[in-house]
């Protein structure tokens, strides 16, 4: 990085043939034949590349150095026997998991499924006797296809959290396969991978805030502060003029609205945003009571 000179350039041809390929040719005027598709590039436990060639159903492990092909796994030559339940098919996101072992997104589908359901295998590789066993596969349950993309990324606590592709959703599993978390996507969207970290948001604007008189003495608040993460609970001014606000509430946040009444015949209002040790973070704009 602090040079920008390249250290190792590597091209599927002169190391894999066309013949490899599960890929037909397409019978298109001008459409390029992807013949190998990288779809991810990782580094092995012992320091060289994994690459994954989608469209060959092969994960390579390359020489660092050399560009050598070490061994192959899958594919129509692979260097590995492959035991039950090992093979896969369209695959994705190929990670180390130790010495000898892989974690693989086997989509089993690039939109024609070769079997029903997509799965997360991992995989020990025994290069003495070259062979390869399925130590676990994991399904969503019920099953799902996936015909493009897709990741997983084993948690801390041992679970495993799934970005099930072109699907457009995105699940935590137990060891065991029990579904903990699924969310999904609005319709059209996917995610090429997807992951789970800590993450907080600060917003760039200012939180909102707006008011409506119910009856002489009671008002309702709608708080809004879209995309902060540490608002702990509301600290709900109100007066008779912006400049003269007092507290007069405080209520727990509720997500992106928090939709409150409180007890008072102020014509203004203005929210402001605490975290849980009740340092105020971000405070709205006074706006005036509705009617």
């Amino acid at each position: 990085m602090a040079t920008g000179r390249v250290l190792l350039d590597w091209h599927s041809l002169g190391h894999v043939p066309l013949s490899d390929s599960y890929e037909p040719v397409s019978n298109r005027p001008g459409r390029p034949y992807d013949y190998f598709h990288v779809n991810s590039v990782s580094l092995a436990a012992d320091g060289n590349l994994l690459i994954s060639g989608r469209h060959t159903w092969t994960v390579y492990e390359v020489d660092r150095q050399t560009g050598r092909i070490i061994w192959r796994l899958g594919g129509k030559h692979s260097d590995f026997r492959l035991g039950t339940g090992v093979h896969f098919a369209w695959q994705h996101d190929p990670v180390s998991t130790g010495p000898d072992t892989l974690r693989i997104f086997d989509n089993e589908s690039n939109g024609r499924p070769v079997s029903p359901s997509s799965r997360i295998i991992t995989v020990r590789l025994d290069r003495r006797t070259m062979t390869a066993t399925l130590v676990h596969s994991l399904e969503f349950p019920g099953g799902l296809s996936v015909p493009s993309q897709g990741n997983s990324e084993r948690l801390s606590n041992g679970d495993l959290f799934v970005g099930w592709g072109r699907v457009g959703s995105f699940s935590e599993l137990a060891p065991d396969g029990r579904l903990l978390l699924d969310a999904k996507l609005p319709p059209a969207y996917d995610t090429y991978r997807a992951y789970r970290f800590p993450w907080t948001g600060h917003p760039t604007t200012r939180p909102a805030v707006a008011a409506r008189r119910d009856s002489p003495g009671r008002t309702t608040i709608d708080a809004v502060w879209n995309g902060a993460t540490d608002v702990a609970r509301w600290r709900i001014l109100a007066g008779p003029q912006p400049r003269l606000l007092r507290p007069v509430a405080a209520v727990a946040w509720r997500g992106l609205r928090t939709i409150t009444t409180v007890a008072t015949r102020a014509e203004y209002v203005a929210v402001s945003a605490e975290d849980a040790l009740g340092h105020t973070i971000g405070s709205s704009t006074p706006v005036r009571v509705a009617s």
